[in-house]
């Protein structure tokens, strides 16, 4: 069991709880994916200056990479697959997941593309891979008490981030999702706020719905963060259901297009962590996660 001081020693100096050969490695594959990329937009254009900014706020709204047709035509799909029950998954009281999302809904892959790939290609300074991709289902559930979604930090690397896509129209009421600032965020760490254990010390702050951003949109909205250093939650719906798919997302030392031609099999079991960005080695294989 890692000690009070290791820990504290970790989250000093990464940010995680992981070891310091993990992040290390990290660090070092970063490098190597840099040294091998060239951007394909300007450096000054739009996609640089939202890089930047997502950069220092630690989350990000961005214009979809797909149109509002297809973005409907992807959300009424997942919506039919979820009804069906045919390969959905239980997670928790009020989450379900489909079982092979990726492979069911391959095209969703475009919400991944264009622009919003350039983006990210920019705020990292190099190409990038998707090591993941899930599709959840949240709905109401009256024995599952707001308090059960509380803000929190992913354990993860500094360069993994996530891409979120809603399927859904998405309001306050039905699911919206929730985020801190990065400067906020940073700030709640270093009063002792790291995991959801941790939250009674910092509650006031956490609750304050003055500096809390919640996201609501309409079917293709996607959400960039950086889910190790920016607080964030979801919400329990209220009414309705809120249907999104989660892209896990982490450096790369050749185009995205490129890996998951070839990894795509494997998109739908990885979960937890890449314990190894050299060799997309999983911390979990399964859908339960």
């Amino acid at each position: 069991m890692v000690s009070s001081a290791a820990l504290r020693m970790r989250l000093a100096m990464f940010g995680n709880n992981h070891s310091v050969f993990t992040n290390l490695r990290y660090s070092s594959y970063h490098r190597a994916a840099a040294r091998r990329w060239r951007p394909s937009s300007a450096t000054d254009g739009a996609e640089a200056q939202a890089a930047r900014k997502f950069a220092e706020e630690g989350w990000a709204v961005l214009p979809p990479a797909v149109d509002a047709a297809f973005s409907l035509d992807i959300g009424l799909r997942v919506d039919a697959l979820f009804n069906s029950g045919d390969g959905v998954v239980k997670v928790s009281d009020g989450l379900m997941r489909l079982v092979d999302g990726v492979e069911r809904v391959p095209d969703v892959i475009r919400f991944a593309g264009g622009s919003v790939a350039d983006t990210i290609e920019h705020f990292y300074g190099s190409h990038f891979k998707l090591y993941s991709v899930s599709f959840y289902r949240t709905i109401p559930n009256q024995s599952v008490p707001e308090s059960s979604f509380l803000w929190h930090f992913d354990n993860v690397p500094d360069q993994e981030i996530k891409l979120m896509v809603y399927f859904d129209d998405v309001y306050e009421d039905t699911g919206a999702f929730r985020f801190k600032n990065r400067a906020l965020s940073e700030d709640l760490r270093k009063q002792g706020f790291w995991h959801r254990k941790n939250y009674p010390k910092v509650a006031p702050r956490l609750d304050d719905p003055s500096t809390t951003v919640c996201v609501e949109g309409a079917p293709g909205t996607t959400i960039l963060f950086q889910n190790g250093r920016v607080a964030h939650k979801a919400t329990a719906p209220r009414r309705l259901h809120r249907d999104i798919a989660t892209f896990v997302i982490i450096p790369l030392t050749i185009p995205w297009r490129e890996h998951f031609a070839r990894n795509r099999h494997l998109l739908s079991t990885n979960a937890g962590v890449c314990k190894n960005p050299w060799t997309d080695e999983p911390e979990n294989i399964g859908y339960k996660y």
